[in-house]
């Protein structure tokens, strides 16, 4: 599918800068073109699968892995350390320096520059890759990546119930956040036409007009904030399910409702939100359901069909 935009600059710049909001989960190109009154020119830029992760360097990554709930993906096959390599630098958008130990052995780590949430690649000299991270929508997008190659395949797929409560605990409070940035930047017009009048205003009203710059500069740089948040922490939900072997799993709008409902309820209840991601509240069976919040291991065999597509 494209889509097309067109710009006209009326007046004499030499600048035009664009920001894109990215949407992990395929890649897409953005092409650009140009045209001034004496020439014109082409440009692109490609927007990776995993286009919101970042490298991490080893210090910081030692730093951030302690006890964190990984779930993964092991590959098995006849291929190299530079071809893995390879294959990486199409799904993420910048990789570190190739330095593998006498390409035997290497570890890379990537940050979510939205979440916090870590992905962690490892390749062994006996042509075995493990692609580890504590979220389970970044799990699903390179399950999806590897389907669209035939040089290795998935061998074993370890998915951490754990992650759930530690994901919820990452990003829930972000949409906390933003939900009370948006009350207060819909407050600020009844609060100017108050004229900041003390006897009329609470101490928080008052301190909601003193930030009233911050407030609306944070709201313009991301307008579909709790959209965004919203869809990431919708497509984590749905991934638990697949990864549940719900592979055709499609939620009603009453089940979306209610999890959005949990997701910004005040105070907010991890234990409740938490046991509504067990595929037993949506289903009466089904063919992979751990019988508790533990870890369980899916067979090559046993891999279902999983989304394409992920707001992160």
């Amino acid at each position: 599918m494209f889509l097309g935009s067109f710009f006209l600059v009326v007046i004499d710049k030499k600048k035009l800068s664009f920001r894109v909001r990215s949407v992990e989960g395929e890649e897409a190109r953005i092409r650009l073109l140009v045209v001034t009154k004496k020439n014109s020119h082409n440009s692109e830029l490609k927007l990776c699968a995993l286009s919101l992760h970042s490298p991490l360097s080893s210090a910081a990554f030692n730093s951030n892995n302690d006890n964190l709930p990984l779930s993964f993906l092991r590959l098995e096959g006849n291929f190299t350390y530079q071809k893995i390599y390879r294959w990486l630098a199409t799904i993420l958008p910048s990789m570190p320096e190739n330095s593998a130990d006498n390409n035997r052995n290497f570890s890379f780590c990537f940050k979510n520059v939205c979440t916090g949430t870590l992905l962690i690649c490892e390749y062994k000299e006996n042509n075995v890759v493990e692609l580890k991270s504590d979220s389970l929508s970044t799990i699903a997008i390179l399950r999806e990546q590897l389907r669209h190659q035939n040089e290795w395949n998935i061998s074993q797929e370890f998915i951490n119930d754990d992650c759930i409560p530690h994901f919820l605990r990452l990003v829930q409070p972000k949409l906390a956040e933003r939900n009370l940035l948006d009350e207060q930047y819909a407050l600020l017009p009844t609060l100017r036409e108050l004229g900041g009048d003390a006897s009329l205003l609470s101490h928080d009203d008052l301190q909601i007009l003193r930030n009233a710059s911050n407030i609306e500069q944070q709201f313009q740089n991301a307008p579909n904030g709790k959209a965004d948040l919203t869809g990431i922490l919708t497509d984590f939900f749905i991934d638990r399910l697949k990864f549940a072997g719900l592979s055709s799993y499609s939620p009603t709008d009453a089940v979306i409702t209610r999890l959005i409902l949990l997701l910004n309820a005040q105070p907010f209840d991890l234990d409740a939100t938490v046991a509504f991601f067990h595929p037993t509240r949506h289903f009466a069976a089904s063919p992979i359901v751990s019988s508790s919040a533990s870890d369980q291991i899916i067979n090559k065999e046993e891999l279902s069909s999983g989304s394409n597509s992920h707001n992160i």
